[in-house]
């Protein structure tokens, strides 16, 4: 995971927790969790854009000072353009990772968790369980030698 992405994920795991009243009842599923992050990001821009807009129909726009501010603007939005890019391509990985890392001790949030998901999201979930997706594929434990010496004596 590089360096951007990363700090991208801290910095945004908590949204979509200001949707909800106690996002420790009421959690959400990957797809929201998802779409939340990206409808964060679409607004941000927005109101950047807006920002540049009423920069430059104010009556100082030629100043130097409010070029400097939209120039700094314009690099928001680029970056906030970036960071909508990477919202995009959040995956089921990411939400385990990050969202539901965070809240994996709370019994009362996973259970309620639990009773929002599809089926789909469970099955997919499951795959996070200790031994993860090689479970299945795991071959019968061979007797080693060190397991036979322990049972003679």
């Amino acid at each position: 995971m590089n360096v951007k992405l990363l700090i991208f994920l801290v910095l945004f795991s908590c949204l979509g927790a200001n949707a909800a009243t106690n996002p420790q009842v009421y959690p959400q599923t990957y797809k929201s969790w998802k779409s939340s992050i990206i409808v964060s990001h679409k607004n941000r821009i927005a109101r950047l854009k807006n920002m540049i807009l009423q920069s430059e129909r104010s009556s100082v726009s030629q100043s130097e000072r409010e070029k400097t501010k939209r120039k700094r603007l314009q690099a928001f939005v680029k970056q906030a353009k970036d960071d909508l890019k990477l919202a995009k391509g959040l995956s089921f990985d990411h939400y385990v990772a990050v969202y539901l890392e965070k809240h994996k001790s709370n019994q009362e949030f996973m259970k309620n968790l639990a009773k929002k998901m599809s089926v789909d999201e469970i099955t997919q979930l499951l795959l996070y369980l200790p031994g993860g997706q090689t479970w299945m594929a795991r071959p019968s434990p061979k007797k080693t030698s060190k397991m036979v010496d322990l049972k003679e004596r």
